[in-house]
């Protein structure tokens, strides 16, 4: 799970703080850090943060804890 985000995202830091919370591994990818992180992202054709890529899955539409665990599931 790998998720682009930004410092300043109210919708990153809700979506750490529930993966945090079930206890998900991930890898954040911090577009106000690091600028490979932006080029990544604008590689998806993603306009939104958090975007997250879960099992090569991209969740196009921001977080979702429903859509998360069942993309885990399969």
């Amino acid at each position: 799970v790998t998720m682009y985000s930004t410092t300043e995202g109210q919708y990153c830091a809700q979506a750490k703080g529930w993966l945090n919370q079930y206890g998900f591994a991930f890898s954040e990818c911090n577009m106000s850090v690091r600028a490979e992180c932006e080029r990544e992202f604008k590689s998806f054709g993603a306009n939104g943060t958090p975007y997250l890529v879960v099992r090569g899955h991209h969740m196009k539409d921001g977080f979702d804890s429903d859509e998360f665990v069942a993309l885990l599931s399969h």
